[in-house]
């Protein structure tokens, strides 16, 4: 297998010729960092993080609630007698198809493959599952290095202080300011236009869109209270920020893992760190 590594996936507009490394630079240091980063994750696998037990859990309780009409229509249709076994064997059909989405989500929150890693991470991120995402993130890039929050309109409250992934309280504190700034909250993640570009055996580079929507869960809590124009309010008052995103994604062991745990991370967008890797 051709193991080169394609630093120009996207030809010339996406990525363009960049300046010289000047030695003793912020750049020459983030480089040399990146690469550190990878040799770190080859020479010890992380643990396996496996399935989003979470995002599982909550599928198998909504599956349940759904899952009552069909038992119960199947119970009544087989009780009838003869003429109601084929509908009953429907309805019974009906109710193991729903009891299967949980099992489903459990098999694709395993981060196996890169798309699945970066899903898998983005949507803990969004539902505030940070202990998830943290240890979806490669260990060698939760470290004391300073991380700052960027600027982007309507997207969630940026300070100017550091954030430093080595302590899991301040990792969670740079994604909330982005994401959940104004708790209680909800935020909802969607990715399309996903493009793969494979670097190395063990080394991918995704590209895609990513879409928040973001608000105070207090509006859908008052649901009960005000009916539906609790829902419009939701959607009046709501952010959404749609951007493109570009991840390196390492894999360790049998899984992936997100290189950089950023939203933007300055070594997943100059590459020449691999040269030297």
């Amino acid at each position: 297998m051709d193991t080169t590594p394609n630093l120009r996936p996207y030809g010339a507009p996406q990525m363009p010729n960049l300046p010289p490394v000047e030695p003793g630079s912020l750049q020459e240091m983030i480089l040399r960092r990146a690469g550190e980063k990878y040799q770190a994750a080859r020479l010890q696998p992380a643990a396996p993080v496996g399935a989003d037990i979470g995002r599982t859990v909550k599928a198998v309780v909504l599956a349940l609630f759904a899952a009552l009409l069909p038992a119960f229509l199947s119970a009544f249709l087989f009780v009838e007698g003869d003429g109601a076994v084929i509908v009953g064997v429907v309805g019974l059909m009906a109710l193991l198809g729903v009891l299967s989405i949980p099992v489903v989500i459990c098999l694709h929150s395993r981060p196996l493959t890169p798309v699945r890693a970066l899903k898998s991470y983005l949507q803990a991120l969004g539902r505030g599952s940070y202990k998830r995402a943290n240890a979806l993130v490669l260990e060698a890039d939760r470290d004391a290095m300073d991380r700052f929050q960027p600027v982007i309109d309507k997207l969630g409250q940026p300070t100017p202080a550091p954030h430093r992934f080595d302590d899991p309280a301040s990792f969670t504190a740079y994604w909330k300011g982005l994401l959940c700034w104004r708790p209680p909250c909800y935020c909802q993640v969607r990715i399309s236009q996903v493009q793969v570009t494979q670097l190395r055996e063990d080394m991918a580079l995704v590209e895609c869109r990513v879409r928040f929507v973001m608000n105070t869960s207090l509006w859908l809590l008052s649901f009960l209270l005000v009916g539906v124009v609790a829902i419009i309010l939701d959607i009046i008052t709501r952010s959404t920020v749609t951007l493109p995103l570009r991840k390196v994604m390492v894999k360790t062991g049998n899984e992936w893992r997100v290189f950089n745990g950023e939203l933007m991370g300055a070594d997943e967008h100059d590459l020449r760190w691999l040269e030297q890797s």
